[in-house]
């Protein structure tokens, strides 16, 4: 879906022919691969970080393998990355932003932290905050569930690797952050708001985890959920009706997009 907007609808593709990449672990199948490159995506495989270590205990069993995230730290070859979870929809193009104050680099206020190594001397990490499901639209600030805390699964870096062998520093500590929500809880703690390297707030109307109907109409971007379970999630009709129509517009595109791609290969070989 992500591949398609990004890339391919005329609503909400990347002006600026930003690229898309996709990180894909090693249960990521070859043919779900070439079926991402094929769709225009850069598909980058990664492997798994698994720190030596027990003190990490993952609210759900499925979050084992998230501290992959931190990899997007080591593509270098990219000046900032925005990172969003594949349960994403957009309503429209991303591309500005990367123009928000929030999203710009600042500079460490240390060179190092006690035991957690050395920081890097520039940084940038944006993130929205999380609301439930009834909020106003834009948000206000009695909606948030906290006002210092980020959602994982939508955020802006800047790849650094000592950045990474910060993060890599800090699993090593035990409970050193609490460990249910994983990678979350990990650059919440990295970039909280009174340590050296605070996190920079992304307005809302760039992302709504949880979101309601109210949000699509007064222009999110992005909303952060999973679409294809509105009716087991029992979300508003509309809300649900918009993922079902985009959902089915993807599903067309793709459909004769392949379509057309058999056809040509049938009449060239036919020619042949």
């Amino acid at each position: 879906m992500l591949v398609y907007q990004i890339l391919h609808d005329p609503v909400t593709k990347s002006q600026k022919g930003l690229p898309m990449i996709v990180l894909v672990d090693p249960l990521v199948t070859e043919s779900k691969r070439q079926r991402l490159e094929k769709d225009g995506a850069r598909v980058i495989p990664v492997e798994y970080l698994r720190p030596k270590t027990t003190w990490l205990k993952p609210l759900k069993p499925r979050w084992r393998d998230l501290m992959v995230k931190l990899r997007l730290w080591e593509l270098q070859e990219y000046d900032r990355i925005l990172f969003m979870d594949s349960d994403t929809m957009l309503a429209r193009p991303m591309d500005d932003i990367f123009d928000e104050p929030g999203a710009q680099w600042q500079g460490s206020m240390n060179n190092t932290v006690a035991d957690e190594g050395q920081l890097a001397p520039e940084y940038v990490m944006a993130g929205v905050l999380e609301v439930p499901r009834n909020h106003s639209y834009p948000p206000k600030e009695e909606d948030f569930f906290s006002l210092d805390i980020f959602n994982g699964g939508f955020f802006i870096c800047a790849p650094s690797q000592r950045l990474f062998r910060h993060y890599k520093k800090i699993l090593e500590i035990p409970q050193r952050f609490n460990s249910d929500l994983m990678e979350m809880a990990l650059l919440n703690y990295a970039h909280r708001k009174d340590g050296p390297m605070p996190w920079g707030r992304l307005p809302n109307t760039w992302s709504i985890r949880n979101p309601n109907w109210r949000d699509v109409e007064g222009g999110v971007a992005s909303v952060h959920e999973k679409w294809w379970k509105a009716q087991e999630f029992k979300l508003d009709w509309e809300l649900g009706h918009w993922f079902r129509e985009i959902g089915w517009k993807m599903q067309g595109f793709y459909f004769y997009t392949d379509w057309d791609s058999r056809s040509n290969k049938g009449r060239k070989s036919k020619r042949a």
